[in-house]
């Protein structure tokens, strides 16, 4: 995308077409080829990845596994889509695309899995992952109206580009597998409980950092096509703040309510108060990373925003490796624990080493740091205390009044502190 708007902005259309179309053909072939893999190799896939479960859970597991393959074309196509609406800066749509999933999960969840079980599941992720598919009228209308252009030099810089992005992921989610393989022979449920607990560390990155990055990342690619370095680097001290702003009382709420978020949201049915707090525990470690792991999804984007994968790349799969390493040891002494902690050491390394080598792309400076953080840290820190002063009774109604006493008083600090983030307006294309 990077390289497409870039294209945009030298008003190079017919360039920015052809990287699109090719873009579009070769990532739909290597898609195909990677659900036919994963649906034709499910029994393998399952045995080498979950050595722990019994013969039953892992038939189990491949049956979802043939219903869920498809998703890997869907899921990818619609990041693509996506992506090329923030270049034209078109942001409701592809933010209402996840609402539309869920919507549709509810439904099968509500409607389907009561009478065909744990598939009825499946068939509504599936189905709620090919609502990204809606994006294509609106992609369609903003693509440049133009004959494509082909140019041999922009198609090897973008695949030479592409080959670290992809080595990246790659480590990441083996990363992500061996994990899983560490905890599937500890006691049932292990898995379970820290996908729960991971899912609620992650709702808040989804929510407010990959926005946050969603929006300034066009914009900080068209300063630096511009080649305006003090413009790119006012956006990413914007977006900092703005991080910073979000993602604090996002940590404090999931540390110090931790118990009280899972009990409301999820003990009901075969989740009792034993799994109540097991969640509630791996959430708490799962929550001290929030922040790092905020840090990385725009610090990363700051990197691809300047062309430059090859640092991401070479920062990511060191960070991957120590994250086994780590969780191999944890797990040896904290059990299924060891992997939220664990996961929160990675992000911590994981963004300290992207910022350290930041200065290469934009002027950062510690001061830079401090400026975008200290107020959020001192309103988080009075959200800290009223959250360790009054107990919330453990319903619906304690939940919300957690939640929005936390919040007033935490927007009430920062606002008195003038927080440059009240001020804030979203950089647009110019």
């Amino acid at each position: 995308m990077p390289r497409y708007q870039r294209a945009l902005v030298q008003n190079a259309s017919a360039q920015a077409y052809g990287l699109w179309r090719k873009t579009l053909h070769g990532l739909t072939l290597l898609l195909l080829a990677i659900a036919m893999a994963l649906w034709l190799g499910a029994d393998f896939w399952v045995a080498l990845v979950l050595p722990g479960f019994d013969a039953e859970r892992q038939a189990l597991t491949a049956q979802m596994l043939h219903w869920l393959a498809p998703m890997v074309v869907m899921a990818g196509l619609g990041s693509l889509l996506q992506s090329v609406l923030h270049a034209h800066q078109r942001f409701f749509l592809p933010a209402l695309i996840p609402v539309l999933n869920n919507i549709v999960l509810i439904v099968f969840l509500l409607l389907v899995v009561p009478t065909a079980g744990i598939v009825g599941l499946a068939q509504g992720t599936l189905l709620g992952a090919a609502v990204a598919l809606v994006l294509v009228p609106q992609v369609r209308a903003v693509l440049p109206r133009c004959e494509p252009e082909y140019s041999p030099g922009a198609l090897r810089e973008l695949v030479g580009a592409m080959l670290p992005l992809v080595f990246l992921l790659v480590a990441d989610q083996v990363s992500a597998l061996i994990q899983k393989a560490l905890v599937s022979d500890l006691a049932p449920g292990s898995i379970a409980v820290l996908n729960y607990a991971a899912r609620l560390e992650g709702l808040p990155i989804g929510i407010f950092a990959a926005a946050v990055a969603a929006v300034f990342f066009p914009a900080l690619v068209e300063a630096l096509s511009r080649g305006s370095a003090e413009e790119a680097r006012s956006r990413f001290a914007l977006g900092l703040g703005l991080v910073c702003f979000c993602m604090i009382p996002a940590m404090i709420f999931l540390l110090c309510e931790s118990r009280l978020i899972v009990r409301v949201l999820f003990e009901r049915g075969a989740f009792d108060a034993e799994a109540t707090s097991r969640a509630a525990a791996a959430l708490v470690y799962y929550a001290i990373g929030l922040l790092p792991q905020s840090f990385i999804v725009l610090l990363n984007r700051i990197y691809f925003a300047a062309g430059d994968t090859r640092t991401p790349m070479h920062i990511g799969v060191l960070s991957a490796l120590l994250h086994v390493g780590v969780c191999w040891v944890l797990v040896e002494t904290m059990g299924y624990l060891g992997i939220a902690l664990g996961t929160s050491v990675y992000a911590l390394i994981y963004a300290v080493l992207l910022s350290m080598r930041l200065k290469g792309v934009l002027q950062t400076t510690p001061d830079l740091w401090w400026k975008s953080v200290w107020r959020a840290l001192v309103a988080g820190t009075l959200m800290a205390m009223l959250y360790q002063a009054w107990d919330f009774p453990e319903s619906i109604s304690g939940l919300l009044l957690a939640l929005s006493s936390g919040t007033v008083l935490y927007c009430l600090a920062a606002w008195i502190l003038r927080d440059p983030v009240f001020k804030w307006r979203r950089p647009g294309i110019t």
